[in-house]
């Protein structure tokens, strides 16, 4: 899948919507910095916590990413702005847990 410009990716939240619960942990982020421009890599892993599809189940299906983002980045009104990120899934493992909240019901 790819996405790119701005319009496409305003989208990835509503797409998030069907978690519980999402949560993402960068483990080690590396940057270098040429003038007004950077690249980094970053690597971490991504819990996205969804219902198992069992009416009757207050357990969930936790879907683990292992990831990592190679990003370029430019300098802008003394800030920096995201202008590529390419996305690298090194796997993903599945796991049932007992969905504890806060989320979406």
């Amino acid at each position: 899948m790819r996405r790119a410009g701005r319009d496409q990716l305003e989208q990835i939240p509503s797409g998030l919507a069907r978690y519980h619960v999402t949560h993402h942990a960068v483990s080690v982020a590396t940057y270098a910095v040429e003038g007004d421009r950077a690249t980094g890599d970053v690597t971490g892993v991504a819990h996205h916590v969804a219902p198992d599809g069992r009416a009757d189940s207050a357990r969930a299906l936790d879907a683990i990413w292992y990831l990592r983002y190679l990003d370029e980045y430019v300098r802008a009104d003394g800030g920096w702005l995201l202008t590529r990120r390419a996305l690298h899934l090194r796997g993903i493992e599945e796991r049932r847990v007992a969905h504890l909240g806060p989320g979406r019901p």
